[in-house]
C-alpha cells in the first residue's frame, strides 16, 4: 500500500465517521487521487462507507456507523438545550438567545420537527418551540 492509501486510511480510522470533502481538506488530495485511495481501502476492508443523504461517510470496517447519522447540528443541540430549559419560547426569541437569524432557527427547528425531537405551535402569529420528549432536557450531550 502506498503511503497517501495509507494516511488516508490513517486519518479514516482515527477521526471516525468523515465525509468526503472532510478528508479532502484534511489530506490536501484532490477529488480524484481521494476518490481512488478510499476505493482501494473498502476494497482492502479498512474502512467502509454509508451514503447519508447526498454525503457519503467513511468510518474505519469493524466499527458500527451512528444510528443517528453522525448526530445533530451544534446549532440544534444548542437549541434543544435552550428549549428544555424554556419550554414554549417563540421562534425568534429563540434565535435572539442563540445568536443567529430567525430564518435558519426555523430551518434547524424544521429539522428538529422531522426527526421527532421538538414539537411547534402557533400562538396568534408567532410559532412556539416544545421539546416533543420533556426528558430529552435531561440527555447526555446537552449539558453545558
Amino acid at each position: 500500500m502506498t503511503p497517501r492509501i495509507q494516511k488516508c486510511g490513517a486519518s479514516c480510522t482515527a477521526d471516525g465517521h468523515k465525509c468526503k470533502a472532510h478528508l479532502h481538506r484534511k489530506l490536501d488530495l484532490n477529488a480524484g487521487a481521494l476518490t481512488y485511495h478510499l476505493d482501494v481501502l473498502e476494497r482492502e476492508h479498512i474502512v467502509k462507507s454509508i451514503n447519508k443523504g447526498s454525503r457519503k461517510l467513511y468510518y474505519p470496517a469493524g466499527v458500527p456507523p451512528a444510528e443517528d447519522g453522525g448526530g445533530l447540528h451544534e446549532l440544534q443541540i444548542r437549541l434543544l438545550k435552550v428549549v428544555g430549559e424554556r419550554p414554549g419560547l417563540r421562534v425568534g426569541d429563540l434565535a435572539g438567545v442563540l445568536g443567529v437569524s430567525k430564518q435558519l432557527t426555523n430551518y434547524h427547528v424544521r429539522g428538529l420537527q422531522l426527526r421527532g425531537k421538538v414539537r411547534t405551535e402557533r400562538e396568534r402569529l408567532s410559532m412556539v418551540v416544545y421539546l416533543a420528549d420533556p426528558s430529552l432536557a435531561r440527555t447526555p450531550g446537552m449539558e453545558n
